[in-house]
């Protein structure tokens, strides 16, 4: 073996051929700080983007055999990072129902309009609840699992061997029965 692979295909090959150690480390090389900064630049958290570039190289040479197109590895690798990275910004921006209900309750009124609006807020939060535990089996958990467990749609998809498609449609269906339910669950869309 050469002692410097030249190219991405060329690495890539070699990894695929032998899982050669030294092409692994000079893939990494090549693209661990750059996948570490574009996470860092759509995440703007260090951790997160470190642990995502790593996980995601890790996952690359997992599924490296996967990859037909050798010279295309830069691309397929970014795109995960930035899949990675939407799915982390969204479970970080999911509201999480369960963690309503304390903060509500914590909150302390200044004047009596503030204790009607937490009273709503509560009575809300209770209904939503109350209403997303009346969907139907398959909308209820799939319902459960993206909004109270942050899953992604891949995890809930390989948790119930369905379609990412056909989790989305369940999801939009939850959403329309929460809504016909509750006047204000349109918020949690």
């Amino acid at each position: 073996m050469q002692a410097t692979l030249s190219t991405d295909a060329d690495l890539v090959r070699q990894i695929k051929m032998d899982k050669d150690q030294t092409a692994v480390s000079q893939l990494y090389s090549r693209y661990f700080p750059r996948l570490f900064q574009y996470s860092l630049k759509l995440t703007a958290d260090k951790e997160a983007a470190f642990d995502i570039a790593q996980d995601v190289f890790i996952n690359a040479l997992d599924k490296i055999g996967q990859l037909r197109e050798e010279q295309y590895f830069q691309f397929w690798i970014f795109r995960s990072v930035k899949n990675e990275c939407m799915d982390h910004l969204k479970a970080s921006t999911c509201l999480k129902l369960d963690d309503v209900s304390p903060i509500i309750s914590g909150m302390r009124a200044e004047d009596e309009d503030e204790c009607l609006q937490l009273q709503d807020l509560e009575m809300h939060y209770a209904q939503l609840l109350d209403a997303a535990n009346r969907l139907p089996q398959n909308m209820r958990d799939i319902f459960r699992m993206k909004y109270l467990e942050s899953k992604s749609l891949k995890e809930i998809s390989g948790t119930t061997n369905l379609t990412i498609s056909a989790v989305k449609m369940r999801l939009a269906r939850a959403r329309h029965k929460l809504e016909e339910s509750c006047s204000f669950a349109a918020l949690y869309n």
